[in-house]
């Protein structure tokens, strides 16, 4: 039976404001740092694995327990669902059309913040994580104008119940709705123009914003290829956001280039994947 009563912490997890979505593949934070920003950021604006998501608000839908009778009149829960909800995230159109490219059913780790500035998630021994889910970004196509703010919407069915059992909720030492998101590096959009073989025309510019101008061979990167080639040289058009960009590539031969802006370590500037053909 349980032990013990705190009655200084007796408290309600608040409201979701905000989900920090994972990349699944071992990005295990620890109980002695989960109270400081460092490990969230580093995933966050250095490795690009990790997302923070506004809410505009979201419906929990678990579908009730099983409840079976016993033959002598006892009811008993036989079994209980993992849990569910929709969501409707706080983003422009842009980043939400990104999201419907990225997030189409793949199993992520999900950290909720709520709006009195805690974190909950789930812990084993010393080591911290999120709740594992499969996450659908859905458009209806028209918004509804009864509920704009239902527009971006996505659905998330957490695989495992255990983990909810062995829910924490902690209250950092840093504000993780203000500092998580200002970590966020800054999204570009990259349209390809032309590509003859040798130099691809791309046009860079903030995402649904003003062109993105002063960028250096430097902030070009190669995500992937199945050639040896590899970006030469960058020359931009004045200052009009239009840069060339030198890379040869023969015939079956490809490559993903984005942009990619670096501070130190920390990624203050990143596009999506623009793929080149030989």
């Amino acid at each position: 039976m349980p032990l013990g009563n705190n009655q200084d912490c007796i408290k309600f997890m608040q409201r979701a404001e905000q989900l920090v979505i994972l990349e699944k593949g071992g990005y295990t934070l620890t109980s002695t740092n989960i109270t400081s920003n460092a490990e969230i950021t580093d995933i966050i604006q250095d490795d690009l694995k990790g997302y923070v998501l506004p809410l505009t608000g979201y419906t929990p839908n678990t579908p009730d327990a099983t409840v079976e009778e016993t033959p002598f009149g006892r009811g008993i829960i036989t079994s209980q669902a993992a849990p569910r909800m929709t969501a409707y995230a706080d983003l422009n159109p842009c980043d939400y059309r990104n999201l419907l490219k990225t997030l189409d059913g793949g199993l992520y780790d999900v950290l909720f913040l709520d709006n009195a500035g805690n974190i909950m998630y789930w812990q084993s021994g010393t080591s911290v994580y999120g709740f594992s889910a499969n996450i659908w970004a859905i458009t209806a196509g028209i918004p509804n104008p009864d509920a704009l703010h239902e527009f971006y919407r996505l659905e998330f069915f957490f695989t495992s119940l255990p983990q909810f059992k062995e829910f924490r909720i902690t209250k950092p030492s840093y504000n993780p709705l203000t500092e998580l998101l200002l970590a966020m590096p800054n999204g570009l959009g990259i349209n390809l123009n032309s590509y003859d073989g040798s130099d691809a025309i791309v046009y860079v510019a903030d995402r649904c914003g003003a062109k993105k101008s002063g960028l250096l061979l430097a902030d070009f990167e190669l995500v992937e290829t199945n050639s040896t080639a590899t970006i030469t040289a960058v020359t931009e058009t004045g200052t009009s956001g239009v840069y060339t960009v030198e890379i040869s590539l023969t015939a079956g031969q490809y490559a993903l280039i984005r942009v990619k802006k670096l501070s130190g370590t920390n990624v203050t500037d990143v596009s999506w994947n623009v793929q080149l053909n030989g």
